[in-house]
């Protein structure tokens, strides 16, 4: 069983547009990345999936439920601190990660689409598997809306808003507005524009994607 659980979040735009390309220094980095997932035997997930869809809510669920350390893996984080530097940053964070996981190690990433993503990195998360996560359904809608209703203080009695196409961060938004603006959930819900709204073709694009290829 694994040690440890390392996050990686929006991977697709730490790696974006490096497939095949070991010119750049991040694309260095990605040899570098790959070359340390496949030596150690890193087990790794994807989670693709529409923004707000508690991509990265599950990995801190995942955590808790095993009582396993969650740490945040930013790879683009260590390629910025310090131009030239990226891959040094990296192998010293791979070593620390080395120590506190006696090398058990299981990696999950997010992605809201795979657009641009290197195969080679693909495929890495063939044994642990790509998920894919749409909007929550009805049910798990009013779940989510009771408990940002208990996190924000609201009114527990009052009507819920028509949440058709909504997403988990719409919901957290219209609960923050109706805290923000001390109104109505209701009220609060007009001035909230879903995601699926704002990003239709986009979200329609990655579910044609996700049809039959992914869990």
């Amino acid at each position: 069983a694994p040690n440890v659980i390392l996050r990686v979040d929006e991977i697709q735009r730490q790696f974006s547009g490096n497939e095949t390309d070991s010119s750049g220094s991040t694309g260095k980095q990605l040899g570098e990345f790959l070359t340390w997932v496949e030596d150690n035997k890193v087990i790794c997930t994807l989670l693709v999936g529409v923004p707000g869809s508690s991509k990265s809510w599950s990995s801190i669920c995942i955590a808790g439920h095993y009582h396993k350390p969650l740490v945040k893996y930013d790879l683009s984080a260590m390629e910025d601190k310090l131009v030239g530097e990226g891959g040094k940053i990296l192998r010293e964070n791979e070593r620390v990660i080395e120590s506190i996981s006696d090398n058990k190690i299981w990696l999950i990433a997010t992605a809201n689409k795979l657009d641009g993503m290197p195969a080679e990195l693909l495929s890495r998360f063939q044994v642990g598997g790509i998920f894919f996560f749409d909007v929550p359904d009805d049910a798990e809608k009013i779940g989510i809306m009771k408990l940002k209703i208990a996190a924000y203080k609201l009114n527990t009695l009052q009507p819920l808003p028509d949440m058709t196409g909504w997403t988990g961060r719409d919901i957290n938004n219209c609960a923050c507005k109706a805290q923000f603006l001390n109104c109505s959930l209701v009220e609060a819900a007009k001035f909230v524009l879903p995601l699926m709204k704002s990003h239709h073709e986009d979200m329609d694009r990655l579910r044609q994607s996700a049809h039959e290829r992914f869990l």
